[in-house]
């Protein structure tokens, strides 16, 4: 500056002062429901943010009970009233849950089961007899009685453990015996099939068969058919068992049987003369005639029979003629021949 010439002059130092050096202390991840502490240095005031979760959000050192991830701030400043800042995000780790279970309510014995343990990262299962894998989250379970297992379940992270039980019940197999009434012929048009053992059957194929829901079911096939049954009781274990229905084609000679006598007498036995059931015929015919050729007696279905009467009046002891025709499974069939009628 200078006056009427005389001049003067002066200074000032401007000191520059550092900014805290801000740093922060503190677990970066916990566990659900837990707390951590945060401790930050670089100063004398100390202002944290968000404040929820935070038990003291103006000290330095502060504990910190997030619900959810958060990131918390937090502004330093110093005697000098000079500021710096650093954060930290917490990460909020869900607990785990256990759980146990099995992969059958009812085992059915001689079968396997599937134990199925999570929410851990150790797993110890007991009894470990019957067991494939004791100390696997999965282990395959195949006792002879019904049992409770229990797994301890340890995790890690949260340093969690607990004990779960899964009581795994057993049940006996159904004994299963499946029978035939009888094969399928020329003669014979059906059978019988006979099973027991459980509550609930079912047949396949259903080919042929009255109800494939019985456990006796009628079989009407034309060729020779394997039929399989699963047997389920009501604690649902299931046997399978099979048979072979066979349906044998040609006539051997044999078949469609007729009596060479009949006794009309009334006393309820061999009253009436005719033939033996011939399982699926068509177009059937009976004919019966006396000596002279005369026709006694006509019926066109297998069931019907002659009681030995001719116009009201029962018939001598004497030979008669009977013409039978057919058409069967087996082709055409005709019968010839005599019977005796013996009162």
């Amino acid at each position: 500056m200078t006056i009427n010439g005389c001049s003067k002059k002066d200074s000032i130092t401007i000191a520059t002062l550092p900014q805290p050096i801000v740093t922060i202390t503190g677990n970066d991840s916990i566990c659900e429901n837990v707390t951590t502490t945060l401790t930050a240095t670089g100063g004398a005031f100390y202002f944290w943010s968000p404040t929820t979760g935070l038990s003291n959000p103006t000290d330095a050192t502060t504990d910190a009970s997030p619900a959810t991830t958060t990131q918390y701030k937090v502004v330093v400043m110093d005697q000098d009233g000079c500021q710096g800042y650093d954060s930290i995000t917490i990460n909020v780790m869900r607990k785990p849950i256990f759980t146990a279970a099995s992969s059958k309510a009812v085992l059915c014995k001689g079968d396997t089961a599937i134990l199925t343990a999570t929410g851990g990262d150790i797993y110890t299962w007991s009894p470990d007899t019957f067991l494939r894998s004791p100390n696997g989250n999965l282990t395959q379970a195949f006792p002879a009685t019904t049992t409770l297992y229990k797994v301890v379940i340890e995790e890690n992270k949260c340093h969690l453990k607990d004990t779960m039980f899964v009581n795994l019940p057993v049940a006996t197999k159904p004994s299963v015996i499946t029978t035939k009434s009888n094969d399928i012929d020329c003669f014979v048009g059906e059978a019988t099939l006979h099973s027991g053992g459980g509550s609930q059957y079912l047949w396949t194929p259903s080919t042929g068969l009255s109800d494939p829901a019985s456990k006796d079911p009628v079989v009407r096939i034309n060729a020779t058919t394997t039929y399989h049954l699963y047997v389920t009781t009501t604690e649902g274990c299931m046997v399978e068992d099979s048979i072979t229905v066979t349906v044998f084609k040609g006539d051997n000679g044999s078949g469609f049987p007729v009596p060479n006598a009949f006794t009309p007498n009334g006393d309820g036995r061999n009253d009436c003369f005719g033939v033996k059931y011939w399982g699926d015929v068509e177009d059937f015919s009976l004919n019966i005639y006396n000596r002279w050729g005369e026709l006694l007696f006509h019926g066109d279905n297998p069931t019907q029979c002659w009681n030995g009467l001719y116009k009201g009046q029962l018939q001598p002891d004497d030979a008669y003629v009977y013409w039978i025709k057919a058409k069967t499974r087996c082709g055409d069939v005709f019968r010839k021949g005599t019977f005796a009628l013996i009162r």
